[in-house]
């Protein structure tokens, strides 16, 4: 049974993924039809910049290393790697930095995802879906998206 009073809104990125998931009630103090919430601006609903590094951190040296050699093999939509050039004198800001540059945030989060699941660390692909998750439901004020 649908309730006219509430709908969901829900962005989904390119590979039809949830990015952001919301119930929204139509009746307020407003005209009809009008949100009785203000919608969260684009920021609110995506990971920090924090967030990529912190994952980062965990990395030991080694794995950094071969995370980045992964990098000048990622293409998102269409977007050609990082130059190899930038990375191999990259820190791990440097690195989060050149991934937001290149990719954008969302972008710079599936890079991660796919080049940590291929150096085997699929604890911190966890980790990143947690964070995902953890800055979606502070959006919601902890809404399920069920």
């Amino acid at each position: 049974m649908s309730n006219p009073e509430k709908v969901t809104l829900m962005v989904q990125d390119q590979e039809k993924t949830e990015v952001w998931k919301r119930n929204i009630h139509l009746t307020g103090s407003g005209p009809a039809g009008t949100l009785s919430a203000p919608a969260p601006s684009a920021q609110d609903t995506m990971m920090k910049e924090t967030d990529l590094k912190n994952i980062l951190d965990d990395l030991t040296d080694n794995e950094l290393k071969d995370f980045k050699w992964n990098l000048k093999c990622e293409t998102v939509d269409n977007v050609p790697p990082i130059k190899v050039s930038l990375l191999s004198k990259a820190d791990r800001q440097d690195t989060v930095d050149l991934l937001k540059q290149k990719y954008g945030l969302v972008g710079a989060v599936r890079v991660m995802e796919r080049v940590l699941k291929r150096i085997s660390r699929n604890d911190l692909v966890k980790k990143l879906s947690y964070h995902q998750l953890r800055s979606r439901r502070s959006v919601t004020g902890g809404e399920t998206h069920e």
